[in-house]
Protein backbone atom coordinates (compact mmCIF):
# COMPACT_ATOMS: atom_id res chain seq x y z
CA UNK A 1 0.00 0.00 0.00
CA UNK A 2 1.24 3.48 -0.82
CA UNK A 3 1.50 5.85 2.14
CA UNK A 4 -1.48 7.72 0.67
CA UNK A 5 -3.61 4.78 1.88
CA UNK A 6 -3.20 6.20 5.40
CA UNK A 7 -4.68 9.60 4.49
CA UNK A 8 -8.34 8.57 5.05
CA UNK A 9 -7.41 7.51 8.60
CA UNK A 10 -5.52 10.74 9.34
CA UNK A 11 -7.25 13.56 7.48
CA UNK A 12 -10.49 13.56 9.55
CA UNK A 13 -8.43 14.62 12.58
CA UNK A 14 -6.26 17.13 10.70
CA UNK A 15 -8.29 18.38 7.76
CA UNK A 16 -5.95 21.25 6.85
CA UNK A 17 -2.74 19.21 7.09
CA UNK A 18 -1.15 18.72 3.64
CA UNK A 19 -1.29 15.15 2.37
CA UNK A 20 2.50 14.90 1.88
CA UNK A 21 2.98 15.61 5.58
CA UNK A 22 0.32 13.06 6.54
CA UNK A 23 2.07 10.46 4.40
CA UNK A 24 5.51 11.32 5.79
CA UNK A 25 4.28 10.94 9.36
CA UNK A 26 2.66 7.61 8.48
CA UNK A 27 6.02 6.39 7.16
CA UNK A 28 7.84 7.59 10.28
CA UNK A 29 5.26 5.91 12.53
CA UNK A 30 5.60 2.67 10.55
CA UNK A 31 9.38 2.78 10.99
CA UNK A 32 8.97 3.22 14.76
CA UNK A 33 6.35 0.48 14.93
CA UNK A 34 8.32 -2.21 13.10
CA UNK A 35 11.68 -1.32 14.66
CA UNK A 36 10.21 -1.79 18.10
CA UNK A 37 7.94 -4.79 17.48
CA UNK A 38 10.05 -6.72 14.93
CA UNK A 39 6.73 -7.98 13.59
CA UNK A 40 7.85 -7.85 9.93
CA UNK A 41 9.99 -10.97 9.49
CA UNK A 42 11.10 -12.54 6.22
CA UNK A 43 13.45 -15.23 5.00
CA UNK A 44 15.70 -13.71 2.35
CA UNK A 45 16.45 -15.47 -0.93
CA UNK A 46 19.03 -18.27 -0.53
CA UNK A 47 22.59 -17.68 -1.71
CA UNK A 48 25.49 -20.07 -2.27
CA UNK A 49 28.51 -19.93 -0.02
CA UNK A 50 31.85 -18.91 -1.51
CA UNK A 51 35.26 -20.37 -0.85
CA UNK A 52 37.52 -18.49 1.55
CA UNK A 53 36.85 -15.18 3.26
CA UNK A 54 33.88 -13.44 1.64
CA UNK A 55 31.29 -10.76 2.33
CA UNK A 56 27.66 -11.36 1.42
CA UNK A 57 24.87 -8.85 0.87
CA UNK A 58 21.66 -8.94 2.88
CA UNK A 59 19.40 -8.65 -0.16
CA UNK A 60 16.30 -7.16 1.48
CA UNK A 61 13.10 -6.04 -0.30
CA UNK A 62 13.17 -2.58 -1.86
CA UNK A 63 12.22 0.09 0.67
CA UNK A 64 13.15 -1.98 3.74
CA UNK A 65 15.97 -1.88 6.28
CA UNK A 66 17.16 -4.74 8.46
CA UNK A 67 16.30 -4.23 12.13
CA UNK A 68 17.91 -7.47 13.30
CA UNK A 69 19.28 -10.69 11.86
CA UNK A 70 17.04 -13.27 13.51
CA UNK A 71 18.46 -16.62 12.39
CA UNK A 72 20.32 -18.34 9.59
CA UNK A 73 20.74 -21.77 8.04
CA UNK A 74 23.55 -23.44 6.14
CA UNK A 75 22.31 -26.31 3.97
CA UNK A 76 19.08 -26.22 6.04
CA UNK A 77 21.00 -26.73 9.30
CA UNK A 78 20.87 -23.93 11.90
CA UNK A 79 23.82 -21.53 11.70
CA UNK A 80 24.58 -19.41 14.78
CA UNK A 81 24.12 -15.65 14.48
CA UNK A 82 27.13 -14.03 16.13
CA UNK A 83 27.30 -10.62 17.80
CA UNK A 84 29.97 -8.32 16.39
CA UNK A 85 30.44 -6.96 19.93
CA UNK A 86 31.64 -10.39 21.05
CA UNK A 87 34.19 -10.75 18.24
CA UNK A 88 37.63 -11.08 19.90
CA UNK A 89 39.35 -9.30 17.02
CA UNK A 90 38.70 -7.18 13.94
CA UNK A 91 36.60 -9.53 11.84
CA UNK A 92 36.90 -7.20 8.81
CA UNK A 93 40.60 -7.94 8.49
CA UNK A 94 40.96 -11.41 10.01
CA UNK A 95 39.18 -14.74 10.14
CA UNK A 96 36.82 -15.69 12.95
CA UNK A 97 37.39 -18.85 14.91
CA UNK A 98 33.70 -19.48 15.63
CA UNK A 99 31.34 -20.87 13.05
CA UNK A 100 28.39 -18.58 12.38
CA UNK A 101 27.12 -15.50 10.66
CA UNK A 102 28.12 -12.00 11.74
CA UNK A 103 26.82 -8.62 10.58
CA UNK A 104 27.90 -5.28 12.01
CA UNK A 105 26.03 -2.99 9.61
CA UNK A 106 22.87 -5.00 8.82
CA UNK A 107 23.67 -4.51 5.13
CA UNK A 108 26.21 -7.28 4.66
CA UNK A 109 27.49 -10.28 6.61
CA UNK A 110 30.53 -12.51 6.87
CA UNK A 111 30.86 -16.13 7.90
CA UNK A 112 33.09 -17.25 10.73
CA UNK A 113 35.33 -20.29 10.40
CA UNK A 114 35.92 -22.08 7.12
CA UNK A 115 32.83 -22.82 5.02
CA UNK A 116 32.94 -24.92 1.87
CA UNK A 117 31.81 -23.38 -1.40
CA UNK A 118 28.43 -24.18 -2.92
CA UNK A 119 26.41 -24.59 0.27
CA UNK A 120 22.97 -22.98 0.54
CA UNK A 121 22.87 -20.03 2.91
CA UNK A 122 19.59 -18.48 4.01
CA UNK A 123 19.00 -15.66 6.47
CA UNK A 124 15.88 -14.59 8.33
CA UNK A 125 15.64 -10.90 9.21
CA UNK A 126 13.29 -8.53 10.98
CA UNK A 127 12.54 -5.53 8.75
CA UNK A 128 11.23 -1.98 8.97
CA UNK A 129 10.43 0.52 6.21
CA UNK A 130 13.38 2.67 5.16
CA UNK A 131 13.26 6.47 5.11
CA UNK A 132 12.95 6.28 1.32
CA UNK A 133 10.19 3.64 1.30
CA UNK A 134 7.26 4.51 -0.95
CA UNK A 135 4.88 1.88 0.37
CA UNK A 136 4.14 -0.79 2.97
CA UNK A 137 3.35 -4.42 2.07
CA UNK A 138 -0.41 -4.90 1.79
CA UNK A 139 -0.59 -7.63 4.44
CA UNK A 140 1.21 -5.46 6.99
CA UNK A 141 -1.11 -2.55 6.25
CA UNK A 142 -4.13 -4.77 6.84
CA UNK A 143 -2.73 -6.07 10.12
CA UNK A 144 -1.21 -2.92 11.60
CA UNK A 145 -2.48 0.06 9.61
CA UNK A 146 -4.77 1.44 12.32
CA UNK A 147 -2.06 1.17 14.97
CA UNK A 148 0.42 2.96 12.72
CA UNK A 149 -2.19 5.67 12.03
CA UNK A 150 -2.45 6.29 15.77
CA UNK A 151 1.30 6.74 15.92
CA UNK A 152 1.21 9.20 13.04
CA UNK A 153 -1.60 11.19 14.67
CA UNK A 154 0.32 11.42 17.94
CA UNK A 155 2.95 13.42 16.03
CA UNK A 156 0.67 15.35 13.67
CA UNK A 157 -1.72 16.69 16.31
CA UNK A 158 1.03 18.42 18.29
CA UNK A 159 2.51 20.43 15.42
CA UNK A 160 3.00 23.94 16.92
CA UNK A 161 0.68 26.62 15.57
CA UNK A 162 -1.35 24.23 13.41
CA UNK A 163 -5.11 24.72 13.19
CA UNK A 164 -5.51 21.04 14.14
CA UNK A 165 -3.32 21.30 17.26
CA UNK A 166 -4.94 18.89 19.76
CA UNK A 167 -2.40 17.79 22.39
CA UNK A 168 -4.92 15.84 24.48
CA UNK A 169 -6.05 13.80 21.50
CA UNK A 170 -2.43 13.36 20.43
CA UNK A 171 -1.62 11.94 23.86
CA UNK A 172 -4.55 9.53 23.62
CA UNK A 173 -3.51 8.36 20.14
CA UNK A 174 0.04 7.99 21.40
CA UNK A 175 -1.08 5.80 24.28
CA UNK A 176 -3.01 3.58 21.84
CA UNK A 177 0.13 3.37 19.68
CA UNK A 178 2.32 2.39 22.63
CA UNK A 179 -0.20 -0.21 23.81
CA UNK A 180 -0.30 -1.74 20.32
CA UNK A 181 3.50 -1.88 20.17
CA UNK A 182 3.63 -3.67 23.52
CA UNK A 183 0.93 -6.17 22.52
CA UNK A 184 2.33 -6.86 19.05
CA UNK A 185 5.87 -7.23 20.42
CA UNK A 186 4.68 -10.09 22.63
CA UNK A 187 2.70 -11.66 19.80
CA UNK A 188 5.67 -11.40 17.44
CA UNK A 189 7.95 -13.00 20.05
CA UNK A 190 5.50 -15.89 20.21
CA UNK A 191 5.41 -16.10 16.43
CA UNK A 192 1.75 -15.02 16.49
CA UNK A 193 0.83 -18.34 18.12
CA UNK A 194 -0.21 -19.38 21.62
CA UNK A 195 3.23 -20.91 22.19
CA UNK A 196 5.78 -19.38 24.53
CA UNK A 197 9.35 -19.76 23.23
CA UNK A 198 11.77 -21.55 25.48
CA UNK A 199 14.47 -19.35 26.95
CA UNK A 200 17.94 -20.79 26.36
CA UNK A 201 19.93 -21.34 29.53
CA UNK A 202 23.35 -19.68 29.56
CA UNK A 203 26.11 -20.87 31.84
CA UNK A 204 28.92 -18.52 32.87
Amino acid sequence: MLWSAFVPYLAPYAATCPNPLLEAEARRAAIRFFRRTRAWVEWLEPVLSMEGKAEYDLDVPTGADVVRVERATLDVKPLPVLSFRDAPKDFASSDLASQGLLSANRKTFVLGNTVAAGLTLQVQVALAPSLSATSLPDDLFELHGLDIANGALSAILVLPGAAFFQPDLAALKGSHFEAAINAVSVDAWRGFTASTPRVKTKFC
